[in-house]
């Protein structure tokens, strides 16, 4: 997985949106819903909560635990 998730960001709602590299590279957007769920939205063929978006939250908590920013798109 590494080196798949690129252009990690937040947008200025707290979503996380990245590209990720698989078949093809997609579009991926992470939403929290509620506080407590999370959504995926992705444009590979499953489209929502598929494996890109697994894989953007977890380089997401990777820049966490690192302590390295996630700029704001």
């Amino acid at each position: 997985m590494k080196g798949r998730v690129s252009d990690l960001s937040l947008t200025d709602n707290g979503d996380l949106i990245a590209w990720v590299s698989g078949t093809k590279r997609y579009a991926t957007t992470i939403e929290m819903t509620d506080g407590e769920y999370l959504d995926s939205y992705c444009t590979c063929p499953y489209a929502i909560n598929c494996k890109h978006g697994v894989a953007v939250v977890l380089e997401y908590l990777e820049c966490l635990k690192k302590n390295q920013a996630v700029p704001v798109w």
